[in-house]
C-alpha cells in the first residue's frame, strides 16, 4: 500500500487536501503572506490523491525554485504571486498571477520568470509531466486498484480490463494520459479491428509485436463482439479517468462500436445428432479406453446437468452438497453467490428444480454419496480459477467434445459447454414456452420496466417445475446411469 506523503491531509466529510508549509522567505510572495498552502484534491479515494498531489508538489517546487532564483539574481522584487488550483480537466497544471501594481511592471515580472524558468532543472521523462499528467500505466493501476478497493470486479473481470488496457499501452505506447488524443484512441481502434483473437495462446502470433502480426497475410481478425467487448472496457475506464481529473474528457466516443450482429450468434445450440454422439460416447457406455485415467465424477455429470437445466457451467461447477434442497417436496438446484460463489447478476439467484430424468440417473444418490464422503462440494476436483470453478471443468468437456468428433469451422458459431444452455433455451422456445418462463428457469434478467425489475416476485419451483420438465430430447439415454459409471468409470 502506497505510504501518504506528509503533504497529504484529509478532512472531517473524508475529502483529501494538498496542504505544504512554505518557507518563511518566501511566504511574502502569497496572498496574506500565510504559513501553508491549502488546496482540495477533490476526492475521496486516497490512491487518486495520492497522484493529485504529486502535480501540486512538483509545481509548487518549480515556484519555489524560480523565486529562490529571482532573489539570489535580484532582476526583479515580485509582490504577490497567487497560485490558483489545479486544472485537473485541462493540460495546463497551474498558473501564476502576477499583480505589480502597473501593466508595464506585470509584463517586466512575467518575463523575468519565462526566462528563469528556463533553466530550471526538471526531468522530461518524469510520470507527472507538467503538460501531460501521469502516465497511462500509472492511471491504469490506480484504476485497477479503486474497482478492487471497492469490490467493482472480479477477478475475471480485472483480468479482461487488464487485458484491454495493457494493448492500449502495447498499440500507443506508455505515454502521459493527457497526451493521449482522438486520433492515438483511432489508431487504438483501427489496430484492434486487426489484430487475431487470443493471440498470446497461438504459437504464430505469440512471440511476434503487433507490427509483425499486421504485416502477416490472411490474419483472421478477431471477432466484432471481442472488439467491442475492448471498446467497452475502454470506455469505462476513461470515463473513469475523466470523473477523477486525469483527462479533460472521455476520447473513447471517437470509436464506433461494432453492431452486435455483425458476427451472428457467438454460439449455437447442440443439435439431435450431436447430442446421440454425445451421449453415448465413452463417457457413458462401452469399456473404457485403453490409457484412459481416473475420471472424475464432473466429467460425467458436468454435461448431464447442463442440458437438463440450463445452468451456466460456473454455477454447476461451484455447486456446494448443501445447494440441492427439497423445497415445496421438490428437489431443486439452489444457485446463489453465498460463501466463495459467485453469479453473473442478481437474476442468477434463483431455485431451478431438479429434472426427473437426472433423478432417475441417480443424481440424488451421488449427492448422497458426497454428504458421506463429508465433502462440502459436490465437484471437489474443481478449483477456483479466473474464471471461477468451471475453467477446467470446460476444457475436460472440449477434449471429449473434439474426441467424438463434433467440431466447428472457423467463422462459424462456436460449440462449447454453454452450448447446452442455448440448447435448453432453444428447446422451450420451440415449445411456445414464454420468454419471461425461459428466464426464470435459466436465470436470465427480465423485465424493462419498473414493475418488471422491482416489483416482480420470483417464480416459486411449483411454477417452474413442469416448465423444467419440458425439457425433452429424442436421444436415446437409457443407459446412463450413476450406478453404471460407478461400476465402469472410476
Amino acid at each position: 500500500m502506497a505510504k501518504v506523503p506528509a503533504y497529504i491531509c484529509r478532512n472531517r466529510h473524508g475529502t483529501y487536501y494538498f496542504r505544504l508549509v512554505l518557507p518563511s522567505h518566501a511566504r511574502q510572495y502569497f496572498p496574506g503572506h500565510k504559513r501553508e498552502l491549502r488546496r482540495s484534491l477533490k476526492t475521496d479515494s486516497r490512491k487518486v490523491a495520492i497522484c493529485r498531489a504529486r502535480c501540486y508538489r512538483v509545481r509548487v517546487d518549480e515556484i519555489l525554485g524560480l523565486l529562490g532564483n529571482m532573489a539570489k539574481k535580484e532582476t526583479i522584487k515580485v509582490e504577490l504571486i497567487t497560485m490558483l488550483d489545479l486544472d485537473f480537466g485541462d493540460k495546463k497544471v497551474g498558473k501564476i498571477i502576477i499583480d505589480e501594481g502597473s501593466p508595464e511592471a506585470n509584463a517586466k515580472a512575467a518575463k523575468a520568470l519565462l526566462d528563469q524558468s528556463t533553466h530550471v532543472n526538471t526531468d522530461s521523462n518524469r510520470s507527472d509531466d507538467l503538460q501531460g499528467g501521469p502516465l497511462l500505466s500509472e492511471v491504469i493501476k490506480l484504476y485497477v486498484e479503486d474497482r478492487e478497493d471497492n469490490k467493482k470486479w472480479k477477478e475475471k473481470t480485472k483480468l479482461q480490463y487488464l487485458d484491454t488496457l495493457n494493448l492500449l499501452i502495447e498499440v500507443i505506447g506508455d505515454k502521459p494520459i493527457k497526451s493521449v488524443q482522438h486520433e492515438n484512441i483511432r489508431t487504438f481502434g483501427s489496430t484492434l479491428r486487426k489484430l487475431p483473437a487470443r493471440r498470446a495462446l497461438i504459437p504464430i502470433y505469440k512471440e511476434k509485436s503487433i507490427d509483425q502480426i499486421l504485416q502477416m497475410e490472411n490474419v483472421p481478425p478477431m471477432s466484432s463482439t471481442t472488439v467491442r467487448n475492448h471498446f467497452s472496457r475502454l470506455t469505462a475506464f476513461y470515463s473513469w479517468a475523466h470523473n477523477n481529473g486525469y483527462v479533460p474528457e472521455n476520447y473513447v466516443n471517437v470509436l464506433e462500436m461494432p453492431s452486435r450482429n455483425d458476427d451472428g450468434p457467438a454460439r449455437r445450440a447442440f443439435t439431435t445428432e450431436e447430442l446421440q454422439v454425445l451421449f453415448n460416447g465413452y463417457l457413458y457406455k462401452g469399456e473404457k479406453p485403453a490409457g484412459a485415467h481416473k475420471w472424475h465424477k464432473s466429467r460425467f455429470w458436468l454435461p448431464l446437468l447442463g442440458l437438463f437445466s440450463g445452468a451456466r457451467l460456473s454455477e454447476l461447477a461451484q455447486l456446494f452438497e448443501e445447494d440441492i434442497q427439497e423445497v415445496e417436496g421438490i428437489w431443486c438446484f439452489d444457485f446463489n453467490d453465498k460463501v466463495e460463489k459467485e453469479l453473473k447478476n442478481v437474476a442468477s439467484r434463483r431455485l431451478t428444480p431438479i429434472h426427473s430424468t437426472l433423478i432417475q440417473m441417480g443424481f440424488l444418490e451421488f449427492v448422497e454419496d458426497m454428504k458421506k464422503a463429508q465433502n462440502k462440494k459436490l465437484f471437489p476436483e474443481l478449483k477456483k480459477g479466473p474464471s471461477g470453478y468451471g475453467g477446467s471443468a470446460s476444457k475436460q468437456f472440449a477434449g471429449y467434445r473434439k474426441k467424438m468428433g463434433i467440431t466447428c469451422n472457423p467463422g462459424e458459431p462456436r460449440i462449447v459447454f454453454h452450448s447446452f444452455r442455448n440448447t435448453v433455451i432453444t428447446n422451450l422456445a420451440h415449445q411456445s414456452v414464454p420468454e419471461e418462463h425461459r428466464s426464470a428457469v435459466v436465470g436470465h434478467a427480465t423485465g424493462k420496466t419498473v414493475n418488471g425489475q422491482v416489483y416482480t416476485e420470483a417464480f416459486p419451483p411449483s411454477f417452474t417445475s413442469p416448465l423444467v420438465e419440458k425439457i425433452q430430447y429424442d436421444v436415446d439415454m437409457s443407459h446412463i446411469s450413476y450406478d453404471w459409471y460407478v461400476r465402469n468409470r472410476r
